[in-house]
């Protein structure tokens, strides 16, 4: 069942954040699909890249930051979320 978050927008397949960033395609399909809190915006639209993760070894894909989480997408694992700490233990 799709869950609109308090707050957000959904019109023709584009989930608007009260700050208006858009949660596009299987993202947006994980956002309403989960118990999404509202305050964890997306902090920038979808993006592609060539390695979703730094941490791991990863393909390209796209990936999405959003205030508590990332979200990723590789053709391998469609979407998933991103273990944050390890991307900042990756940085030190």
């Amino acid at each position: 069942m799709a869950t609109i978050p308090q707050g957000w927008t959904d019109q023709n397949g584009v989930l608007t954040a009260p700050n208006g960033h858009h949660v596009i395609q299987g993202f947006r399909d994980y956002v309403l699909s989960h118990n999404w809190d509202p305050q964890n915006v997306p902090l920038e639209d979808v993006e592609a890249v060539s390695a979703v993760e730094d941490y791991y070894a990863s393909t390209g894909g796209t990936r999405q930051l959003f205030n508590y989480t990332e979200l990723a997408w590789t053709s391998a694992r469609g979407v998933y979320v991103v273990g944050i700490g390890n991307e900042f233990a990756w940085l030190s």
